[in-house]
C-alpha cells in the first residue's frame, strides 16, 4: 500500500506529473484516490476504471473512453463503507432507503 499525497494539483503541470515520471507508481495496479473539498465538508473518490489490457487508456469524457465494468462494484462499495461508517451502521444491519 501506499500513501500519496498530490501536491500542486489545482496548479499546472500538476503534483501528479512529478509523481508519475519519477516512477512512484511503476509497481501500482490498481489506485483509489479522495479529494478532500476545501469550501464545504466532503469528499470524493477516483476509482481506477481502465480495462485490462488497454494500451492506450483515454479520461472519462474523451469520445474513446472505456470503462472495466466491474470498477462499478468497487465504487458502490467504497461509497457505501463510507456511509455505514459515518452513520455507524454495522455491515449486518437491514438499511432501509427513503
Amino acid at each position: 500500500m501506499k500513501i500519496i499525497h498530490q501536491h500542486a494539483e489545482e496548479e499546472p503541470p500538476s503534483g501528479a506529473k512529478s509523481i508519475v515520471e519519477e516512477g512512484f507508481l511503476d509497481d501500482v495496479h490498481e489506485i483509489f484516490g479522495i479529494h478532500v473539498l476545501p469550501k464545504v465538508p466532503g469528499c470524493y473518490f477516483y476509482i481506477g476504471c481502465t480495462p485490462k489490457g488497454t494500451e492506450e487508456p483515454y479520461f472519462n469524457h474523451h469520445p474513446k473512453f472505456d470503462i472495466d465494468e466491474g470498477s462499478l462494484l468497487v465504487a458502490a462499495k467504497s461509497v457505501g463503507y463510507v456511509i455505514c461508517h459515518y452513520f455507524n451502521i454495522n455491515e449486518n444491519e437491514k438499511l432501509t432507503l427513503l
